[in-house]
C-alpha cells in the first residue's frame, strides 16, 4: 500500500482520490515506513488528497459469497450508482452524489450488510483528508 502512494508522491501528484478495498488499505494514508501499530494523522495525507478506503491498516477486507465483491466494494458500487444521492447530513438529492455522500453510504450500507448476513466487527471505514475545508466532500466524479 505504501508503494502506490509513494509513487504518486513522487509524480508531485495533486488532487488525488483513492478508493481502495483491500486488506491493510489503511497504510495508504500512512505513508511509507510506517508500522500496523501507529495510528493515522492528518498531516500523513498530503494536501489535496482524499482517501476512502475499505479497511484499517490492521484489519483485513470483508467478501462474503453472498455478495458480488467485499463489502466495500458492493457498498461503493450502489453509491457510484445514484443510491448514494442526498444520503446523509451532507447530503442534497440534486442528481449529483458527491464524496461524502459516498462516504456516509458506504459507512451506513457495510454496517446494515454486516448485519444481514450475521457477520461481526467494526466495519468502519477510513476516510481522510487533511484539510479543514468540508468542501473537499462535496467533490463529485462526473467528467468535466
Amino acid at each position: 500500500m505504501s508503494d502506490v502512494r509513494l509513487r504518486l508522491n513522487e509524480r508531485k501528484a495533486l488532487n488525488v482520490v483513492i478508493i481502495a478495498d483491500a486488506c491493510h488499505a489503511g497504510g495508504l494514508a500512512m505513508g511509507r515506513g510506517l508500522s500496523m501499530q501507529q495510528k493515522f494523522k492528518p498531516t500523513n495525507v498530503p494536501e489535496g488528497w482524499l482517501y476512502l478506503l475499505g479497511a484499517r491498516i490492521d484489519e483485513k477486507a470483508l467478501e462474503h459469497p453472498a455478495l458480488r465483491g467485499g463489502l466495500f466494494t458492493t457498498s461503493l458500487l450502489e453509491a457510484m450508482d445514484g443510491a448514494a444521492d442526498g444520503f446523509g447530513i451532507l447530503g442534497a438529492k440534486d442528481g449529483v452524489v458527491t464524496m461524502g455522500e459516498i462516504r456516509e453510504f458506504v459507512q451506513a450500507k457495510m454496517r446494515e450488510k454486516a448485519f444481514q448476513l450475521h457477520l461481526t466487527g467494526s466495519f468502519d471505514i477510513e476516510a481522510h483528508s487533511n484539510t479543514a475545508d468540508k468542501a473537499i466532500w462535496e467533490l463529485d466524479l462526473r467528467a468535466k
